[in-house]
């Protein structure tokens, strides 16, 4: 099963970059700035959306990566970005309108997520791609470049349970030598 997910997850991961790129490029085509190409950052924002607006974003993003304890502050973040760029607040405003997540019975699963008919749209499905990059790689776009919200939390480490972070410690001395379970 294990095998199973981390394929799944590398599957969804190679999916999601030309999808974001493709969400990006028809996000510009309706007016919004162009994408940054340079740089690399790491910022540790705390400045919080608006807590409606954040708890949609959130109970969106955990439908969307199966992950239930998602950072709130790390969510703020990708939910700052989305919002500074028009096209994409718009096209998140009509994903969570579409979604039923804001009603008094929003969708808990992918399967009725989909039954909602959101990834119909394409510009839904480029934006749930966007959601899934940012979750997954722990990154995000703005003007100045690329910023790296997280490293060790990224989701993909998470994902990929054989694996952990460059230069995280695994253990004591010698951990590696057993067999993964």
């Amino acid at each position: 099963m294990i095998r199973r997910r981390f394929l799944s997850v590398v599957a969804l991961l190679a999916a999601a970059e030309p999808l974001a790129t493709s969400a990006r490029q028809n996000l510009l085509s309706a007016g919004s700035p162009s994408p940054p190409t340079a740089g690399h950052e790491f910022v540790a924002d705390t400045s919080l959306p608006s807590s409606p607006d954040l708890s949609n974003f959130v109970a969106l993003s955990t439908i969307l990566t199966g992950f239930t304890d998602l950072e709130r502050d790390v969510a703020g973040a990708y939910l700052r970005s989305i919002r500074a760029d028009a096209a994409q607040s718009s096209a998140l405003d009509d994903l969570i309108a579409r979604s039923g997540i804001a009603s008094s019975d929003p969708p808990k699963t992918l399967a009725q997520l989909s039954a909602k008919g959101v990834f119909a749209a394409p510009e839904s499905l480029a934006l749930t791609s966007l959601i899934l990059a940012h979750w997954f790689s722990g990154t995000y776009s703005q003007d100045r470049g690329v910023v790296t919200q997280t490293w060790d939390t990224a989701l993909a480490w998470r994902a990929c349970t054989f694996t952990k972070p460059p230069a995280t410690c695994g253990g004591q001395i010698g951990y590696w030598a057993k067999a993964p379970a």
